[in-house]
């Protein structure tokens, strides 16, 4: 049994992320409007306690776009139980595998899942044919930096489950590798504590940013997607 769904997970990391939920929401959502996007429905799959779906509805409500339906899948049922207190209009949450459905939409989700999965090409081929388009969120856990402290990569996979690490190269690889067409990708980092590294990080950044995620990490890599 996955430590999705027998627990460990939420019991590891009892917040979900959740505080994390508004940077993802904003970033999807500009995502989508550089895309020219307004699809009907769109569907989180690995949505945890919801709240990125949560939060891009609140967001695209706003916009005048406020007939899209919304749905979130997690295998894990105590962040679906979560979920489920803030269910509503045009939003609902299921404690099931989605590929194990037979749901075709017109947007997929994909925030930070993929990385969890064993065979991470076969998740992937298997998701291709449900939607037009799709959103992928990927956490690049392999920098020269990390490298060089590898005890942070072993922390993700114990702590957060990633079965995966992954360059901005190599997640690239892994899309197209399963089928997927990249339209638009960009990188995207939620606000972090102050560090040692991060005048160069963020000096680098604004000179070479391919280069200063390849050597210092600390980013994921938001990519929009057809199939």
């Amino acid at each position: 049994m996955s430590i999705y769904a027998d627990g460990r997970y939420g019991e590891r990391n009892p917040g979900w992320h959740e505080e994390d939920a508004p940077h993802k929401a904003t970033a999807i959502a500009d995502l989508l409007r550089f895309g020219g996007l307004e699809p009907e429905q769109i569907v989180d799959v690995g949505c945890g306690t919801g709240q990125v779906l949560l939060g891009l509805k609140e967001i695209l409500d706003r916009r005048d776009l406020a007939s899209i339906s919304y749905e979130g899948w997690d295998i894990a049922p105590d962040a679906i139980k979560r979920a489920r207190e803030r269910e509503g209009l045009r939003i609902k949450f299921v404690a099931d595998d989605f590929l194990a459905s037979e749901r075709v939409v017109d947007l997929i989700l994909c925030i930070d899942t993929f990385e969890h999965v064993a065979d991470d090409v076969r998740f992937l081929e298997s998701l291709a044919p449900r939607a037009d388009w799709f959103v992928f969120r990927i956490p690049l856990d392999l920098s020269a930096l990390d490298i060089l402290r590898p005890k942070r990569m072993i922390a993700a996979r114990r702590n957060w489950g990633h079965r995966h690490a992954y360059t901005r190269s190599l997640a690239l690889e892994v899309l197209r590798e399963s089928g997927y067409q990249v339209q638009t990708e960009r990188y995207h980092r939620i606000p972090a504590p102050f560090g040692a590294f991060d005048p160069l990080r963020r000096g680098l950044f604004r000179v070479d940013s391919h280069l200063a995620v390849r050597l210092f990490g600390g980013f994921s890599l938001l990519v929009l997607a057809t199939r």
